[in-house]
């Protein structure tokens, strides 16, 4: 496939899927650079979203005393063009300043009130 065609968002989550099921340490920080550089090509790019989370267990799956919050950053791989996004990953950050050091660093854009990206999903079969 030509690296400068839009690619559909079930073209994406294949490539995410893939760079999501590959082990750093065997294939290399390579493998995801090109990965990154032909979405970029193709119009898709990063965005980090942060948000708080509210914990009511610990680590252990015992109840909290009091509920404490966590943070949270939702990555997706979106495409203006389209006003589509699939997901890539949701992890926690450090703290409150790691989570939106993130989210500032590679910001998403914001759309004219009234438009909406539309959240790409494809179950998997089991």
């Amino acid at each position: 496939m030509n690296e400068t065609s839009t690619l559909t968002p079930e073209q994406v989550h294949a490539i995410v899927q893939e760079m999501r099921d590959a082990n750093y340490n065997r294939v290399g920080q390579d493998f995801f650079e090109k990965r990154v550089e032909r979405l970029n090509a193709a119009g898709w790019v990063l965005g980090v979203r942060a948000y708080r989370h509210k914990l009511f267990k610990g680590r252990r799956g015992h109840l909290l005393r009091k509920p404490r919050y966590e943070w949270r950053n939702d990555a997706y791989f979106f495409n203006v063009s389209l006003k589509a996004r699939v997901f890539y990953w949701d992890n926690d950050g450090y703290s409150k300043f790691h989570a939106e050091d993130l989210a500032q660093r590679t910001p998403a854009p914001k759309l004219p009130s009234g438009q909406y990206f539309t959240t790409f999903y494809k179950p998997t079969v089991s």
